[in-house]
């Protein structure tokens, strides 16, 4: 799959987000969130049974970066749309035994990380309920697969994986005093994105820091 380049992708995001004509209507508030997502896969057979995986024994930790707008806001929820970049993925790490070339006598520990990771395009929209101060987030999510690691057919990749995130989040204007909040949010799967031999699933927290703009 053609790798899509991540300055185009921001210029998009940039572009939709930043209509004039689309602010003047519908947008009641919009801003910027940076974030760290730590994700793995899960991997179930063809009954459902959890199937064993190499990639599934540590989270791969990779950063994010989107905008969201708000739609609808009173003081009991708002109704939040975002556009997430991030990357999606598992790590493993291993311990093998080699040699060197100055002593290929004695054998050495080598320790190994591999990776296999996945980009994506996420648009969620998201209900925000609760005070002014903490609040509880909840919402569907559509993820657009712009490249992967995997190897692949077209009849085993999903582009297109219906998802969910729920989490809650914090604003921190009374503490520091600048419109900032921090949210953490688990980001789940209705739909698995790669078919083998068993269902491929991608299972994500995501720490995010935002700001109003």
């Amino acid at each position: 799959m053609k790798r899509v380049n991540l300055n185009v992708v921001l210029i998009l995001i940039v572009f939709v987000f930043s209509s004039s004509s689309i602010n003047a209507q519908i947008i009641q508030d919009y801003g910027i969130k940076i974030s760290l997502t730590g994700s793995n896969i899960s991997v179930t057979d063809k009954k459902g049974i959890s199937a064993n995986f190499a990639y599934s024994d540590k989270m791969l930790v990779s950063p994010s970066i989107g905008l969201f707008v708000i739609l609808f806001k009173n003081e009991y929820v708002n109704v939040e749309t975002e556009l997430m970049y991030l990357r999606k993925g598992a790590r493993s790490s291993s311990d093998i035994i080699g040699y060197t070339v100055d002593d290929p006598t004695i054998p050495v520990t080598i320790h190994v990380n591999n990776e296999i990771a996945s980009q994506y395009l996420q648009f969620g929209v998201n209900a925000q309920f609760g005070g002014k101060l903490i609040y509880g987030i909840v919402g569907p999510t559509v993820n657009y697969l712009t490249s992967t690691d995997l190897a692949y057919t077209d009849n085993q990749l999903t582009r297109l994986v219906i998802g969910y995130n729920v989490g809650a989040g914090v604003n921190l204007i009374d503490v520091v005093e600048k419109n900032i909040f921090v949210e953490i949010k688990y980001i789940g799967d209705f739909t698995n994105f790669y078919y083998s031999a068993a269902k491929w699933w991608n299972k994500s927290w995501m720490l995010s820091f935002g700001t109003h703009l």
